[in-house]
C-alpha cells in the first residue's frame, strides 16, 4: 500500500528555514546533500513507518534522526505519514 505524505506548516517552516541557513551559511551543495537526506529519510519512514523512536505513546509521535542537530518527528495512519516538524536538536522540547 502506498501511503502519501503530508507536510504540517511548522514541519514545513522550519525545513524551508534550515535549507536557506544552509545554503546562506554553507552553500548550495550542502543544502541540497541535506534536503536530499530529508526525502530519502522520509521515504525510509513511508517504507517503515515505526523504524523511528517513539517520543509520545499518547499522541503516537515519532523521532527519526536525520543528523546529529535535526530529527524529523511524525506521526502516522495506515495510509498517511504526517510530518509534523523537522527539529533542531538543540531545541527544547514543547
Amino acid at each position: 500500500m502506498a501511503r502519501i505524505v503530508v507536510w504540517q506548516e511548522d514541519a514545513t517552516v522550519n525545513f524551508e528555514k534550515t535549507v536557506a541557513y544552509l545554503v546562506e551559511d554553507w552553500g548550495k551543495k550542502v543544502a541540497r546533500e541535506f534536503y536530499d537526506e530529508v526525502h530519502d529519510n522520509i521515504n525510509l519512514i513511508i517504507q517503515f513507518p515505526q523504524s523511528g523512536k517513539a517520543t509520545s505513546k499518547k499522541r503516537r509521535k515519532y523521532k527519526r534522526v536525520i543528523r546529529r542537530r535535526t530529527s524529523i518527528i511524525y506521526q502516522f495512519t495506515n495510509d498517511t505519514i504526517y510530518i509534523t516538524d523537522v527539529w533542531d536538536n538543540r531545541r527544547k522540547p514543547k
